[in-house]
């Protein structure tokens, strides 16, 4: 896992930005995700 810190950064009007990390991070869950879903599908035969 990346840091929250690395992830995420605090914009002065009190938002915050998603970095590059963040979006990497956030790709990696989706396709282990969606990897997680083909055995299944596959173990179901």
């Amino acid at each position: 896992m990346i840091p929250a810190d690395r992830t995420l950064r605090a914009l002065p009007n009190g938002n915050y930005e998603v970095t590059p990390a963040w979006l990497q991070e956030q790709y990696r869950l989706m396709r282990w995700q969606a990897e997680e879903i083909r055995k299944l599908r596959g173990g179901d035969k």
